[in-house]
Formats: C-alpha cells, sequence, structure tokens
C-alpha cells in the first residue's frame, strides 16, 4: 500500500531543490540547474553622433536585459576589461542564450543586479545631466557566440544661434511645450514620455548660442501647450512660437533665430525664422 506524501513533506522537497540551486546559477529572476543553449560574449563601442570622442575604459560597468517571452535576464552587470571593448559578467553566470530574442543595454550600469532597473531622464536641469548611453540588437539566436553593442547618447540636443538687436543683452530663457521627464523601458529602451512641463527660467553668460539637452520627443505648434521658447532680453523678452520639431536621440537640431526686427512674433522656422506682422504687440512683452 502507498502513502501519500503530506502537504509539509512536498514543501520540504521544494525547499531542498531551491536550496540546490547556487546563486552561482541565478540568471536574472530564474533558477536554473544547467546552463542550456550557449554563452554570449559581449563586446561594446559607444558610436555616439554627439560624443564622438567617448570611449569605454577598462572597469566601466554597463547593464544588460534580454528576453525570449520569459524575461530570461534582468540588468546583468557586466564590466569592461582591459581592451576597452570586451565586457564580463560582474558577478555569476554570463547570459546564456536559449532561443530568438534580443539585448537592450545602457551605460552607467545602476540599481541591482538580476533586479528590472529604473531608468529616468530628467533634463529639467540642464546643468545637472547625467550620461546615459543605450543600445539594442535583435540579432540573437540560439547559437550565437558573441553580440556587439553600438551605444548612442540617449539625450537629443538642440542648438539655438541668436541674432539679437545690438542694444540688446540676452539673459536667459524658457522652454515651453516640451516634456522634460520621462523613463526607459529597460527591456526594450523605448522612452516613455510623462507630463509636459516648462523649462523654467535659465540664466546663463549673455552667449547668443544656446544648446539645450532634451529628451528625444516631437512637438507641435497646435497642441494643448504649444511649444515655444521664451528668449530673455535686458530690454525685452521674445516669444519664438515653434511649428513642429523632431527631436531624435544622439542628433542635433541647429536653427538660426533672428530678433533683430521690431515688436512682433516670431515663427519659428527650421535653418531660419522670420517676424510675423504682429496686431496689437504680438506675443513680445516689453521687459
Amino acid at each position: 500500500m502507498k502513502k501519500k506524501f503530506s502537504n509539509i513533506s512536498l514543501l520540504l522537497i521544494i525547499l531542498f531543490v531551491l536550496a540546490s540551486c547556487s546563486n552561482e546559477d541565478y540568471l536574472g529572476g530564474h533558477f536554473t540547474t544547467d546552463r542550456e543553449g550557449s554563452m554570449v560574449n559581449i563586446s561594446a563601442h559607444i558610436t555616439s553622433e554627439l560624443f564622438q570622442d567617448k570611449t569605454f575604459v577598462a572597469g566601466d560597468k554597463i547593464g544588460i536585459t534580454t528576453s525570449y517571452n520569459d524575461n530570461t535576464s534582468r540588468n546583468r552587470s557586466y564590466t569592461c576589461a582591459e581592451d576597452g571593448a570586451t565586457f564580463d559578467a560582474t558577478i555569476g553566470v554570463p547570459i546564456y542564450i536559449k532561443g530568438n530574442g534580443f539585448i537592450s543595454a545602457y551605460y552607467p550600469f545602476m540599481g541591482e543586479d538580476g533586479n528590472e532597473a529604473i531608468i529616468n531622464l530628467n533634463t529639467k536641469d540642464q546643468s545637472a545631466i547625467p550620461p546615459l548611453f543605450v543600445a539594442n540588437t535583435n540579432d540573437i539566436t540560439i547559437g550565437v557566440t558573441s553580440a556587439i553593442l553600438n551605444f548612442k547618447y540617449a539625450y537629443a540636443q538642440m542648438k539655438l544661434n541668436l541674432i539679437v538687436p545690438e542694444d540688446e543683452t540676452i539673459k536667459g530663457y524658457r522652454l515651453c511645450g516640451f516634456v522634460h521627464e520621462a523613463t526607459v523601458n529597460s527591456f526594450t529602451n523605448d522612452i516613455e514620455l510623462n507630463v509636459t512641463s516648462d523649462l523654467a527660467d535659465v540664466v546663463y553668460n549673455s552667449a547668443k548660442v544656446i544648446t539645450l539637452t532634451l529628451i528625444p520627443q516631437i512637438v507641435t505648434a497646435d497642441s494643448y501647450d504649444p511649444a515655444k521658447i521664451v528668449i530673455l532680453g535686458t530690454n525685452r523678452s521674445y516669444t519664438v512660437a515653434m511649428g513642429e520639431v523632431s527631436l531624435v536621440q544622439d542628433h542635433m537640431n541647429e536653427y538660426n533665430i533672428d530678433l533683430t526686427d521690431g515688436i512682433g512674433s516670431i515663427e519659428f522656422i527650421p535653418g531660419g525664422a522670420q517676424w510675423t506682422p504682429s496686431t496689437g504687440g504680438g506675443n513680445i512683452s516689453s521687459h
């Protein structure tokens, strides 16, 4: 006559099996008793348009996430070797490919190895934007033994060349209609925009060139919160109404804005600017 296992006995067996899986075999959320598939050797380079001289150095850590429908590996830390190009798992076993999928990565590494990374973007303080680079590859299939990751700058930039009246001194600006806070999906590196918010008055040293680091996005003039920039001068402020602006990751948009005409509103045109005839003072206010 066979005896049935009690619930307590079954629980003890489960605990014993889990305990037998060492930390060495922990793959970002899953226990495994054997290392199935092929181990992937990671090499990475920074191929940024905006930071062409940026390179990896020994000891730099990147975060890698890969998924095959079961979230196989989350936020694995990999450390750069002495050659500045190859990376090894910082702790535990490296990633093993068990099927078709992708690898998404970012630099510098943050959070804890094996726990999903929380990556926030914030451009409200233009003087303190932490560096962030991201990479993706979809060429991961069973049998692959190496993956090359090309890292791009996670943000976009916008450069405004100002042409100002002779008696005018520009002392700052306010950017409106752009999103300045977002999160990055750690599995795909897709950017999830938060609410639109103004970039508060920014004081700078009377330069006639404004370079902004911004979250990749598309803004339009006919949205609920129209895109515009208010140029703050000593004599007056100038409201520059923008048309559609597409900000692309790791790319700089450059525009020329002529503020030398009289009172009126400025229509923002890619590659240049013009004054629109004013009715009742337009969008320019005395300062």
